[in-house]
């Protein structure tokens, strides 16, 4: 008998041939065979582990070269690990639960009016007003003509002008080809694109479904490293934000086959796919702004033809009842009644045009006023929607334990996503970013505190539900204190852990309530890897 060792598909194999007999009459014949990395003895061949035929050395020899076949190593661990955290079973996942303690011993007493619970007041009408005006100044910012913001603009110009060592991994896991890349540089025409930096005049759109908004004109990611903490899936860098459907634009520029425009949205810009835009005349853009604005409180509600509006001159014929896109939570459309919006659809000449659509209303008596519908049992409300912890409560527990999406990848959330989504209904803009997110409002700075102390000022002077928890990279909500704990929901990768001496990350990847030291009870994660040490700020919504 004789010990092999070889690779196949680049994978290290083992095994055991028989030996020749003497004479070479009686041919060699494969008794064992496995992976190089599996030397648990459980794993190991039944010929290896019962044969009382096979000598102890042979058997010993075997099992060593199945542990260390030269030339080869074992697969790399992932640093990625899917996990779970005592908080997720410590905390109620649930804001509603935590709504119902407002006003309570310790849970704040901050209101526009009598403490009342779930329904407290928390911005009297007067203020829902100005903070509603703020919301459509920035929503249709694009079509105001704001401006060219020169250092974004930079930003997206450098993104394609990195040098072959910063490009990053594509798909493959391989490093981006040259003839990759500079396809893709070639198509965004980079003399006009630089003309964008003294005064570009822009164009008027909006988008006519939900699409992705990219730092480059194409659908293929850059991954900083292949795998990796914080690198690798899903963090795409060319991964900007997820746009609406019914978000305003201003087109600066597109690219050599007309297949991407580069454009501003409300809260950011970039190269989005042109067969998701359509451009708004002036006719158009009176009607978006002229009708009053609803908000989608409900995930995943499809969108059906059911009249058409203005602007349909190029219009192609549609069946009434067909569908024609899905809305989420913090979609913004006008609204002239109950159960339907306007939408834009994209005619046969580019230019956009208005149709009625209509949507299952599940509209409902409340409990506490049977005459009277409760406005969040319908998929689309009235904005701004009244700010009360209960409201806030209920529309958050509608995404909680939902995937995670970096920059909106596959039409899921990260944790500035799910804020801005969380609020608008309400009538409150927030920018897309958690680093912008966390200067909105009153912020109030935390460094230089212990993590006791931070923990301490959120529990005295945050005001919960209204109230965002600042750090570098991340973001989320104030739910008021659990048992003595301060409650925050937030939608998170992971929990930052260290094993063998190589960083990691224990995978939640979901919208949750957590307290401010998750994973805490691991062995694998370090006091100064928690989210208390690294909390900077907190800031409380909402103009003064």
């Amino acid at each position: 008998m004789r010990i092999f060792g070889r690779k196949q598909n680049g994978a290290a194999r083992v095994g055991l041939f028989s030996g020749r007999s003497a004479e070479g009459s009686a041919p060699a014949r494969l008794l064992w065979e496995q992976d190089a990395d599996l030397p648990s003895r459980r794993r190991l061949p039944a010929v290896l582990r019962r044969s009382p035929r096979l000598p102890a050395a042979l058997l010993a020899a075997a099992l060593a070269a199945s542990l260390c076949l030269p030339g080869c190593a074992s697969a790399p661990r992932s640093p990625n690990v899917p996990a779970s955290v005592a908080d997720l079973r410590d905390f109620p996942q649930s804001l509603e639960v935590l709504a119902e303690l407002y006003g309570t011993a310790g849970q704040g007493a901050w209101a526009e009016g009598p403490l009342r619970g779930a329904e407290t007041v928390l911005r009297g009408h007067a203020e829902a007003r100005e903070d509603m005006a703020y919301f459509r100044q920035r929503f249709f910012q694009p079509w105001d003509g704001g401006g060219v913001d020169r250092e974004v603009v930079q930003y997206l110009l450098d993104e394609l002008e990195r040098a072959p060592e910063e490009r990053g991994f594509a798909e493959n896991m391989h490093p981006w080809g040259a003839r990759a890349w500079q396809n893709m540089v070639d198509n965004a025409d980079l003399p006009r694109f630089e003309r964008i930096l003294h005064g570009g005049r822009p164009r008027a759109a909006i988008t006519v479904r939900s699409t992705d908004l990219r730092s480059a004109p194409t659908m293929s990611p850059r991954f900083s490293q292949p795998h990796g903490p914080g690198a690798g899936w899903p963090f795409d860098l060319f991964q900007q934000s997820r746009l609406h459907a019914g978000t305003p634009l201003a087109v600066y520029h597109k690219t050599r086959d007309g297949a991407w425009l580069l454009v501003q949205s409300p809260a950011s810009w970039g190269w989005m796919r042109a067969e998701d835009a359509a451009g708004a005349g002036e006719e158009f853009c009176r009607l978006w702004r002229r009708t009053p604005l609803a908000a989608f409180v409900r995930e995943g509600v499809g969108l059906k033809f059911k009249a058409l509006g203005a602007g349909g001159a190029s219009a192609p014929a549609i069946r009434p009842g067909s569908y024609l896109a899905t809305a989420d939570i913090g979609a913004v459309l006008p609204s002239l009644r109950e159960g339907e919006v306007l939408l834009p659809l994209r005619g046969l000449d580019g230019e956009a045009y208005a149709v009625t659509a209509s949507f299952a209303d599940y509209g409902a008596p409340s409990a506490a006023s049977p005459d009277r519908f409760d406005p969040l049992s319908r998929p689309a409300v009235r904005m701004p929607l009244l700010l009360t912890p209960g409201n806030v409560a209920r529309v958050g527990d509608r995404m909680m334990g939902q995937p995670y999406g970096w920059g909106g990848l596959y039409g899921r959330r990260d944790c500035s996503a799910t804020m801005q989504d969380l609020f608008a209904p309400f009538g409150l803009w927030l920018p897309r970013n958690s680093k912008d997110q966390g200067e909105e409002g009153r912020p109030q700075s935390l460094e230089g505190l212990s993590a006791e102390a931070k923990e301490r000022a959120l529990l005295e002077k945050a005001r919960p539900f209204r109230t965002l928890i600042a750090m570098p990279g991340h973001i989320g909500l104030y739910a008021g204190q659990w048992e003595g704990k301060a409650a925050m929901f937030h939608t998170m990768w992971g929990v930052r852990n260290s094993a063998g001496g190589e960083e990691g990350r224990l995978v939640i990847g979901r919208s949750v309530v957590t307290g401010l030291r998750p994973g805490k009870e691991r062995g694998d994660v370090d006091e100064e890897r928690l989210l208390i040490e690294r909390v900077k700020a907190f800031t409380v919504l909402g103009l003064e």
